[in-house]
């Protein structure tokens, strides 16, 4: 009996795991029939592998003097070194993008309260920057 159950569970498991080439309007009314919810276009955008152009794009943007990390690396820097920086960056951020886990410091930030000059430090002549 136990021969029987068993040669019964490996003939289950070997048709589960075969390699059968199932035609795509099947997997698509499955799919359907299923009642999955579909992601929105924004979320399936957010998903996708980030492009070179977006870290150049981003760098870009990055107003100077400023350091846009508690790394204390300025903006200049990543302009200045954007070629050689890039392909380091973008293998970086897609692999926080597939493993849905970012750095620790990527959610830290440095916030400085500067008076604004020639007026007492009330919240009113105080700027912030981050």
């Amino acid at each position: 009996m136990n021969e029987d159950k068993k040669k019964i569970t490996q003939e289950f498991f070997r048709k589960l795991y075969s390699q059968e080439n199932i035609p795509e309007d099947i997997t698509k009314q499955y799919l359907e029939k299923a009642g999955l919810t579909k992601i929105t276009d924004t979320t399936r955008i957010m998903l996708e592998r980030i492009m070179t152009m977006e870290i150049t794009e981003a760098i870009k943007r990055q107003k100077n003097n400023n350091t846009p990390g508690p790394d204390g690396l300025p903006a200049e820097l990543y302009k200045n070194l954007q070629e050689s920086l890039g392909s380091s960056l973008l293998e970086v951020y897609n692999n926080a993008l597939l493993r849905a886990k970012l750095l620790k410091t990527w959610t830290e930030a440095h916030i400085t309260l500067i008076p604004k000059e020639d007026r007492s430090p009330t919240d009113k002549n105080i700027t912030i920057k981050c």
